[in-house]
């Protein structure tokens, strides 16, 4: 039995967590900053780390439904979209609806596209046959 791939994503993941959550704790426990900055650039730090770490903990299931598939642009807009709820809750709901609403456009886009450029073709003989392109965006 070959040994299981490393998956470098979710240890990216775990890291990222990790180093947020430690760099929270050291604002938390230092005397450079003021109380009021100090508390809430630790708790930013901290809840940013912890909505990461859910991401590591998700991951599994997330490769399941198609995490790989997901451009770079997108876990970074998640991931931000993220951290903005973790500090502001009422603007990481107004860009989660926004980022939402532009996922299914793309979505939508897409799936016209798919089908309008993969369409069934008819052959002089009547049959139908599907034209597959490898790469429908080079003409």
């Amino acid at each position: 039995m070959s040994p299981k791939p490393v998956n470098y994503t979710s240890l990216m993941l775990l890291a990222i967590s990790l180093c947020l959550m430690a760099i929270g704790a050291f604002i938390r426990f230092s005397d450079w900053m003021e109380p009021g900055s100090r508390d809430f650039a630790s708790g930013a730090m901290f809840k940013v780390g912890m909505v990461v770490g859910l991401g590591w903990l998700a991951a599994p299931q997330l490769e399941k439904l198609g995490w790989s598939r997901l451009r770079g642009t997108g876990i970074a807009i998640i991931l931000a979209i993220g951290g903005l709820t973790a500090v502001r809750p009422r603007f990481g709901a107004i860009a989660a609806g926004i980022a939402i609403g532009g996922f299914v456009v793309l979505a939508l886009l897409g799936w016209v596209r798919g089908a309008i450029f993969n369409a069934p073709t008819t052959s002089a003989t009547g049959e139908k046959s599907r034209k597959i392109e490898k790469n429908p965006t080079k003409r």
